[in-house]
């Protein structure tokens, strides 16, 4: 939908996080895995998920809103 003055965003959507991060690097897993010696959580992220777009944009539907 493309409306008149609309400001468009477009988030990177990542597939899983690792630890808490996004950081998907197979190297960095295996290593943050060896220093914690436990195995690396990973949890899918789920791209449309609303409420995720809504703790990302906190600060910016803000300013939307007002």
């Amino acid at each position: 939908m493309n409306l008149p003055d609309q400001m468009a965003f477009i988030d990177q959507e990542q597939v899983a996080s690792v630890n808490g991060s996004e950081k998907l690097s197979l190297a960095a897993i295996l290593q943050d895995a060896l220093q914690s010696r436990s195995a690396p959580k990973i949890a899918p992220n789920n791209p449309h998920d609303w409420s995720a777009y809504v703790e990302r944009h906190a600060p910016d539907l803000r300013l939307w809103l007002a």
